[in-house]
């Protein structure tokens, strides 16, 4: 990918941490120490118990996050072009307590810690940028997770009349999880019914997945294999979600982990649909009129 130094600089200047700082200062600073990585969906950028050299921004993809608390509960975050992770690291030198993976192709520019620790020290202005943004995403951590209902609107739709169905029907399952869940704490029985709910989605899921590759394989569509790649990393984490499940013992425990798990289909199926499947949606609408 080529990105120019007035790329970098009218990005970064709507980058967390970065955008109130004067453009000056980002180019003469900040540009020189800039790297670029790329990541392929699924891998990994980040593995708890790594040293913390790196500061990552997401130039362009998505990015899910997996970390364990002191008290040992397991938390999903979800990152979003635009922002910033592994922020944590400018103030301590503690091992890395988080999973990041790539959910899509991922371009990562990417900061030498220690540099631009450097840079901090020497200028406050940065430092100010940066305690603010790490003292906010502590807050944002600690947030309870709140069960949101999903609305279905135009704005999800890719013109394919097949998949908009199937995309609509999954977020009605996603809807009926956060149904599940509330009624589920009032419940007996969870773990059984929390298994056979799991298994109902991970198979519409499969479905859809095969029925919309499918279509992007009739239609030739150029990033098909990067697609599957996509669709088989979501499908691998539910199925994560649903064997962590079957591992614990305490029903308390087991609706914290389906909690995570609404939050991820939420959060994987209203941004796979926005840049994904939108992409897929305008090559088979200029298909058809050509």
């Amino acid at each position: 990918m080529d990105i120019t130094v007035t790329d970098l600089v009218t990005f970064l200047g709507n980058v967390p941490g970065f955008k109130d700082l004067p453009k000056t200062d980002v180019e003469e600073k900040i540009i020189p120490i800039i790297g670029i990585s790329q990541f392929d969906p699924g891998q990994a950028i980040i593995s708890q118990g790594d040293a913390p050299h790196t500061l990552f921004i997401i130039y362009k993809g998505r990015v899910h996050g997996k970390t364990t608390t002191d008290d040992n509960q397991e938390h999903h975050f979800f990152i979003h072009e635009g922002n910033v992770f592994g922020e944590s690291a400018l103030v301590s030198n503690k091992l890395r307590r988080s999973t990041v993976t790539a959910s899509s192709s991922t371009t990562c520019l990417t900061l030498d810690i220690d540099t631009f620790q450097h840079i901090m020290m020497r200028d406050w202005r940065f430092t100010k940028a940066f305690f603010i943004l790490i003292g906010q995403r502590a807050i944002e951590r600690l947030v309870k997770v709140e069960i949101e209902t999903y609305y279905w609107s135009d704005k999800f739709k890719i013109g394919v009349t097949e998949v908009d169905d199937q995309h609509k029907r999954i977020l009605e399952s996603i809807n009926e999880l956060g149904e599940f869940i509330n009624s589920a704490k009032k419940s007996d029985n969870v773990k059984w019914r929390i298994q056979t709910f799991i298994v109902e989605i991970l198979n519409y899921a499969e479905k859809h997945f095969h029925d919309e590759e499918l279509l992007m394989e009739e239609a030739k569509a150029p990033w098909l294999e990067e697609h599957k790649q996509v669709h088989q990393g979501l499908a691998d984490d539910v199925i994560g979600f649903r064997d962590r499940i079957a591992e614990l013992s305490d029903e308390g425990e087991q609706l914290h982990i389906l909690e995570q798990m609404h939050k991820f289909m939420a959060d994987w199926l209203i941004h796979h649909i926005m840049k994904e499947d939108a992409k897929f949606g305008d090559f088979y609408k200029n298909l058809a009129t050509h």
